[in-house]
């Protein structure tokens, strides 16, 4: 009976989807961690497991701290038909907390006993919360026992394991991926009832405002507030070509960067007959990027006949997905199995707009923001969805200005974190900052109605590198933003046109940028 009990326990719960609670997400709690100072007596003092190194330590944030390691499975506590000695032979009916407390039901999570995790010198009593951070999940779970062996760190209730989508069983479950525990210090984090130990909506309630106050101290507003210097010597050059329209994409240990260009001696207006995709790889997402190939070109008799220009990789499951336009408003795009290609293209316009920036999303939907110049001379920012990159494309709001205040853009770049819409673009006419073609962020939580982040802009067409030095230049459009798995900005590509010399795609990097959800006033 007691087998059928804890099956049907582990059918219902085990392999439910994991989900955040709350709303701080994981990608502003983790930005947060960026800013925290070693506590010097903790430096590589602990280890996930007896038969592995010492190379944990322990942070300090404002009113918190903070470690990263991995998860194993406390099943202590009140015996329960998943928690008894026959399912965990180290079991133990009690806790530190000296609450009745059932592993299965409760999420709480381990701190090691005395020093040097010293919890009390650090504002951390029994009934903290933390955070708890896996795999792109935030859960909250609170500080209801103390591990004996003081070096051994990394472990939580078998129901914080559930929440974020771990294996719970406590014989062969857990994980040894990257978890990390921010738990808030002093009674203001505190689950100060015993009574109250047991219900997680109040330590829910508890750590989502102490995670909104924690991320408010480390918030940076916009994409301005975390540029560094861009590389001197990284980016892409090609002698005799204008480059523009950068795009990059990781596949195994190489980014390739995928661009328009045409050649010089046609001047920059000669992107209307000549442009073309050209394919460029480094190991290092600042470059320098070496090219490769011509990956497409003009059609005769198709309906991309004048030009391959705007180029944006993406990718859509097991397809990688290029999109481009023609001549203005007409977009469609080319896909293929490998990055290498071959690319096989569609044969009719996908979209009726410029400018495109594509999102995939996880059910392989698209959502794609444009420009489209309307016979009024304005250049509106519009979107798109469609079930797959195969279309068909259907317009968002009747093609109305998403932009506030009839805001006007060019080259947009979109990527989606804080569970948002987030959008760079050019600010045509610099209705947003008062600088023509300067940087404009944006952001949406439905993509309709679009939210200005500041009037100060992103970028404007000064450039300062890792030298020191700094360079003007007359252009600076096509801005492109790699963002990595943890939906965190890392980098900034622009397409620059210096005084002398044709255009160049220039790279800069990011300090980790998760945007807010906070708009200009």
């Amino acid at each position: 009976m007691r087998f059928v009990l804890v099956l049907m326990w582990l059918m219902s719960g085990l392999y439910s989807r994991a989900s955040s609670e709350g709303d701080v997400s994981a990608a502003h709690l983790l930005a947060a961690t960026k800013h925290g100072e070693l506590i010097k007596e903790t430096e590589n003092k602990f280890q996930t497991d007896m038969d592995k190194p010492k190379n944990i330590s322990m942070f300090s944030l404002t009113n918190a701290t903070f470690w990263t390691a991995d998860m194993d499975i406390d099943c202590d506590g009140r015996e329960t038909p998943f928690c008894n000695k026959q399912t965990d032979p180290d079991f133990q009916n009690q806790l530190t907390c000296e609450a009745d407390i059932a592993a299965d039901q409760t999420p709480y999570f381990v701190i090691p006993t005395g020093s040097p995790a010293n919890s009390r010198k650090r504002g951390i009593e029994i009934g903290q919360v933390a955070a708890i951070i896996y795999s792109n999940q935030v859960v909250y779970a609170v500080f209801l026992d103390e591990c004996g062996i003081r070096t051994l760190i990394g472990e939580a209730s078998c129901a914080t394991a559930r929440l974020l989508g771990i294996n719970p069983d406590p014989k062969n479950g857990g994980t040894d991926g990257s978890v990390t525990y921010i738990v808030f210090s002093g009674p203001t984090g505190r689950v100060t009832d015993k009574k109250d130990y047991a219900d997680h909506a109040k330590a829910v309630e508890i750590g989502v405002r102490r995670a909104r106050e924690l991320v408010g101290q480390y918030a940076k507003r916009s994409l301005k507030d975390s540029l560094l210097p861009a590389a001197r010597k990284g980016g892409f050059r090609m002698d005799d070509f204008i480059l523009w329209c950068p795009s990059v994409i990781k596949v195994g240990d190489a980014y390739h960067l995928f661009a328009s260009r045409w050649p010089a001696q046609y001047g920059l207006g000669g992107w209307t007959s000549h442009s073309e995709c050209v394919r460029a790889t480094s190991t290092n997402l600042l470059g320098p990027y070496a090219f490769q190939e011509v990956v497409l070109q003009k059609r005769p008799d198709h309906w991309d006949n004048s030009r391959v220009h705007n180029v944006k990789i993406v990718k859509a499951g097991s397809k990688y997905v290029l999109y481009y336009i023609n001549s203005a408003n007409q977009t469609g795009y080319a896909v293929a199995e490998s990055v290498l290609g071959p690319w096989t293209r569609c044969e009719k316009v996908a979209i009726r707009a410029s400018n495109p920036a594509p999102l995939v999303k996880p059910d392989l939907s698209i959502y794609c923001f444009c420009r489209l110049r309307d016979k009024a001379d304005v250049n509106r920012g519009i979107a798109f969805t469609a079930p797959s990159f195969e279309g068909p494309y259907s317009m968002l709001a009747d093609g109305d200005n998403l932009l506030p205040n009839n805001n006007e853009l060019e080259d947009p770049t979109i990527w989606w974190a804080n569970n948002q819409y987030n959008i760079l673009v050019n600010d045509w006419k610099g209705k947003a900052t008062g600088i023509s073609k300067a940087g404009a962020q944006y952001f949406s939580k439905d993509g309709v109605h679009y939210y200005l982040v500041s009037n100060e802009p992103v970028f404007t067409k000064t450039v300062v590198y890792d030298d020191q030095s700094s360079e003007t230049f007359s252009r600076r459009e096509r801005p492109f933003v790699y963002v990595n798995e943890q939906s965190e900005v890392v980098a900034l590509f622009t397409a620059c046109l210096p005084a002398n010399g044709p255009a160049r795609l220039v790279a800069q990097a990011v300090d980790h940028y998760v945007p807010s959800d906070q708009a200009t006033h």
